[in-house]
């Protein structure tokens, strides 16, 4: 796995843009508005018109799945070749994403379907890509000597691969970082045992966080994703229940803030086919991808074993450029991403984290804008 010495001869390089992957402060500087003359405007067929002048972009990154084609691209030249400089902004998860959102600090990147859908009715950005599906790396896990193991799986009709049921897991304490697809998975396996976060002790924590107060004997449960969940399974946590299980499908979405939308379509348009150009490749490729994403985790402080790398890319799997164009095609606010995310939104309401005034505003102002990914698609794939 480790013979892709392209990737680790560049993460040299790459140092100096990700030096703060340890913590969500990364470096702001804003980019300069003539860095590419002022924004293109649409042509008359609607087409959004580009350039080749050098711009900057600040990039939101994360240490999963739905980052790897970006830090595909920085580590191989691909934005330095479209003539974008990328300040990358890292981020533990969506909330702390959503947080800069609010202080315009990133243009373009990429985050969870969950934050996607409070930051975006907050924020205004939009979504203009498919990254990955998210559920089956969001579990929840038991330690050997729970009464939620002891009571077995199977007691869920729907979801036989869980343990316990409704009387094993009410009034337990978990681990949970709020806010992300982690809470997501939660509240959707409560839901299918007839319970909400009402009938646990929800303790807010972040992953890594969690999993430590959890190995100091902490809480009862504990909500995991990559790589924390690896180390939980090496010192024999039980999972006994992961978003998978359930029926609910979370993507991750590449996104773009409502600035650039509205001011800088180009340099978005510029950003996405980039994006698309690694996606296609690594789509391809899941040794390449699992090599990416091992590195990755190593610039970010987050190591892993090559083993749970591949594994973690064979759960997140990215979609061929066909397949995600796929997800919107028809019109903003119809398309198979909107009812996706409408979904996620309506999963939303009915724990009470958004009013119905928030789905009325979702129906009339879509969150998908489809035109990016249309446009780009065929001009990275002319013959249709």
């Amino acid at each position: 796995m480790k013979k892709f010495l392209a990737i680790l001869l560049a993460a040299l390089m790459l140092c100096m843009l990700v030096a703060g992957c340890g913590s969500s402060e990364e470096t702001t500087a804003t980019p300069t508005p003539d860095a590419g003359g002022e924004s293109s405007p649409a042509a008359d067929d609607g087409t959004i018109v580009t350039d080749d002048e050098p711009i900057t972009l600040r990039v939101a990154m994360m240490p999963f799945g739905h980052s790897v084609p970006i830090y595909y691209a920085m580590i191989n030249g691909m934005f330095e070749e479209a003539n974008i400089t990328v300040e990358s902004q890292y981020f533990s998860g969506g909330a702390a994403q959503n947080e800069a959102a609010a202080a315009g600090e990133w243009d373009v990147g990429s985050n969870g379907g969950m934050p996607i859908i409070t930051g975006s009715l907050a924020y205004g950005y939009k979504v203009i890509a498919y990254g990955n599906d998210d559920m089956a790396p969001n579990a929840i896990y038991a330690r050997p000597d729970s009464d939620v193991v002891a009571a077995g799986q199977g007691q869920i009709e729907s979801a036989p691969e869980m343990y316990g049921d409704a009387d094993a897991w009410r009034g337990k304490t978990v681990l949970c970082n709020s806010g992300t697809s982690l809470q997501y998975g939660l509240d959707a396996c409560l839901a299918l045992m007839g319970l909400t976060e009402a009938d646990v002790e929800v303790v807010q924590m972040d992953a890594a966080n969690a999993l430590a107060a959890f190995q100091a004997g902490e809480g009862d449960l504990c909500c995991l994703w990559d790589p924390q969940r690896y180390t939980a399974e090496d010192e024999g946590y039980i999972k006994v229940a992961s978003l998978d299980m359930t029926d609910e499908i979370l993507p991750t979405c590449v996104v773009a803030s409502a600035d650039m939308v509205e001011n800088h379509p180009d340099w978005v348009l510029r950003f996405l086919k980039v994006y698309l150009e690694a996606q296609e490749i690594l789509s391809n490729d899941l040794d390449l991808y699992a090599e990416t994403f091992d590195a990755w985790e190593d610039e970010c402080g987050t190591p892993i074993d090559e083993d749970d790398a591949y594994e973690s890319c064979a759960m997140r799997v990215h979609p061929d450029n066909a397949a995600n164009l796929a997800y919107f095609e028809g019109e903003d606010g119809s398309t198979y991403m909107d009812e996706i995310l409408m979904g996620v939104a309506e999963f939303l309401f009915d724990t009470g984290r958004v009013e119905q005034s928030d789905l009325d505003y979702i129906a009339e102002n879509p969150i998908v804008d489809s035109s990016f990914i249309k446009q780009a698609y065929a001009e990275l794939h002319p013959e249709g």
